[in-house]
């Protein structure tokens, strides 16, 4: 994981520096793309998280084209030892999963960093105080995803949490143009649902060590 993430990051930076070179025409595309994807992330996360169901990673559709498209040049397993994205087996060169899980983190930062850019094009017309604000950004999110990794994995209602956090999220990238939102008044939204979802997790975590006489 924290390789995926290292090289996520440093693609990250290509992609926002190649956009702020030269900023994108038609950023309204991709707004709608990745608005789609996060409305459809959070469905999914709470259906998967009402079924109680964890899909097999072998049998998503990007590893079901990937098999389709390389055959056994896909190796459908990690290489623990090494780390490897390219993994020799029997003199053939296959791609891994965690080949499989930089393709999806790259093809998601190329979508994000459009809107990234342009929003901060806006903003300012200064590339370097651009690019290098987003650099900054890019380490401190590394740094937080194994505290926001440990914090949904709380219970139940941190993880419904975030399902809505992104269903909200995609909704506001679709709704842009027609409905305006606030940046403040959207991190405070979002700032309490994560406050009230800690509170209601302290609150059964605290409950469930009680024992049995002194709930009754």
């Amino acid at each position: 994981m924290p390789k995926a993430l290292y090289l996520a990051m440093i693609g990250n930076m290509a992609f926002r520096f190649l956009g702020f070179l030269r900023a994108p025409v038609n950023t309204r595309f991709f707004s709608w793309v990745m608005g789609t994807g996060l409305v459809y992330a959070g469905i999914s996360r709470l259906v998967f998280q009402r079924l109680e169901h964890c899909p097999d990673v072998t049998e998503s559709a990007i590893v079901r084209f990937l098999r389709l498209l390389l055959g056994e040049r896909l190796g459908e397993f990690y290489d623990e030892e090494g780390e490897a994205i390219l993994v020799d087996v029997k003199g053939k060169y296959r791609i891994s999963l965690l080949g499989v899980a930089l393709l999806c983190l790259f093809a998601v930062n190329f979508l994000l960093s459009f809107d990234v850019v342009l929003a901060k094009s806006e903003a300012s017309d200064d590339v370097f105080l651009n690019f290098s604000s987003s650099i900054l950004a890019l380490f401190a999110i590394r740094s937080l995803f194994f505290v926001v990794r440990d914090f949904f994995t709380l219970s139940t209602v941190t993880r419904s949490t975030l399902a809505l956090v992104l269903f909200l999220m995609g909704l506001e990238m679709l709704t842009g143009p027609a409905v305006y939102v606030n940046a403040f008044a959207s991190c405070v939204v979002f700032a309490s649902m994560l406050a009230l979802s800690v509170g209601v997790s302290t609150l059964q975590q605290s409950h469930a060590k009680l024992p049995f006489s002194a709930l009754h």
